[in-house]
């Protein structure tokens, strides 16, 4: 998964939704997360 600066590595699913983890969100508790229509989540490392 790539969205111009965004890339991550797909981590799992959760109710049928894809996540996906990406260190430009963040690492475990200072981590964040945005959810992308049709795309899926995006999470911070360690987070999922």
């Amino acid at each position: 998964m790539t969205i111009q600066f965004l890339k991550g590595k797909k981590a799992g699913t959760f109710e049928h939704v894809t996540i996906y983890e990406s260190s430009r969100m963040g690492h475990g508790i200072n981590s964040a997360g945005i959810a992308l229509p049709r795309i899926g989540i995006i999470i911070g490392q360690g987070a999922f």
